[in-house]
Formats: structure tokens, sequence, C-alpha cells
């Protein structure tokens, strides 16, 4: 916010908002891109021309392309593109995050966390409908489905499991923690092993 209020300050006319005011007023997609963090780099820092693609963590990059493999442009230019629409950028920043959290989610599965001769594979579109994860078994045949959800929105994952009842929702571990009381949520939902506060040091979304 204070960053807001400077850029204020340097561009408006006219009477100006104090920090205060800033604070309680309802976050827009502006104060979103003003706190945004992209691996660990400030996405103002970004649009400033201060950071170069090598300066970005080559996982935040994988999961760029990854999640928006027909944009041909680099991570960087990606974000320049978008800087006068602040909107399209945050949706950006926040397809980033969710992709990060499943190829992580994924490695995770596969660095010894199921039974022998089973695999999990990404999704081979980024936005596939229904699953994000097939975990296939020595077989090769699908054995089971998963979707991520990288959010601390409950009511987000409650609407993805009413549409599909019978694939499990992995959710940031944050979150699953708060529902350890709630049993018959807990049926659906699986602990994905990663915060939201980690992913964050790598595509955050926290507005002050």
């Amino acid at each position: 916010h204070r960053a807001r209020w400077e850029f204020e300050i340097q561009e408006q006319e006219g009477p100006l908002k104090k920090p205060a005011d800033l604070l309680r007023r309802a976050a827009s997609s502006e104060d979103f891109i003003d706190s945004a963090l992209i691996g660990g780099v400030a996405v103002a820092d970004i649009l400033a021309g201060r950071i170069a693609e090598w300066q970005i963590p080559s996982n935040v990059v994988d999961a760029f392309h990854d999640q928006y493999p027909q944009h041909g442009a680099s991570f960087v230019q990606a974000v320049n593109h978008l800087a006068g629409d602040p909107d399209r950028l945050m949706g950006l920043v926040n397809g980033v995050k969710g992709k990060l959290f499943e190829l992580e989610y994924a490695h995770w599965l596969n660095d010894g966390h199921l039974p022998s001769g089973f695999t999990a594979e990404l999704a081979h579109h980024a936005n596939n409908p229904g699953w994000d994860i097939a975990i296939r078994n020595s077989h090769g045949h699908i054995d089971n489905l998963l979707q991520l959800k990288a959010t601390e929105n409950l009511d987000y994952v409650h609407r993805a499991i009413a549409a599909h009842p019978d694939i499990d929702v992995v959710v940031p571990h944050e979150l699953y923690q708060k529902l350890a009381d709630h049993h018959d949520a807990l049926g659906h939902i699986l602990d994905g092993h990663e915060t939201l506060n980690h992913l964050n040091t790598h595509v955050a979304d926290a507005v002050g």
C-alpha cells in the first residue's frame, strides 16, 4: 500500500488518498500487482526492467510455460506485455502459482510417496477439465485422478467437489489443517504437503 500511495503521489492530480484509506478499501488488481512476488522477486521490479529471465527461479519459469504453452515469449516478456492490464496480469500470476502447486505435488508423489510401480503425471492440457494429476499403476492404467486447488477458499474447494464428486481435491497444507475436525469434508480432500506461504515465496498474491 505504501508503494501504491507513492505511485498516486507521482501520477494523480488533486487530493491524495492517505495510506489508511488504502488499507480500508477492498484490494484491487492494482494493489495485487504492487505487492505480488514471483520467485521472491517483486512484479514491480520486473515491470521496471530491473529483473532478467535468468533471475527468475527455474521452477517458476517451467510452471509458466506448462500453464501457458501458447506463449512464445519469455516469462518476463509476458509480465511486461500485461503491464497495462493488471486484471490479466493478476490472472497470469495466479495461473503460474496453481501450476507450480501441481508440479511440486506430482514431484512429491513420485519421490517415494506412491506404491511401488505407481507414477503421477500431470494432465497434458493446462486447463484439463475435472482433474490435474493422474496416478497410474504398474500396468500404466489410471488408478486415481486428482484435482489441485492452490487456495485458502473453502467454498472454492466445495464447488470443485460438487462438480466432480468422484475426484479428490488436493489443497495446501494449512487449509487441510483447518479441516482436521471436519471428517465429512476430509473424505474428499488430500493434504498437498505444501503451504501457500511457501508457494507465495515463488508466486505470491498476498496483499497487505
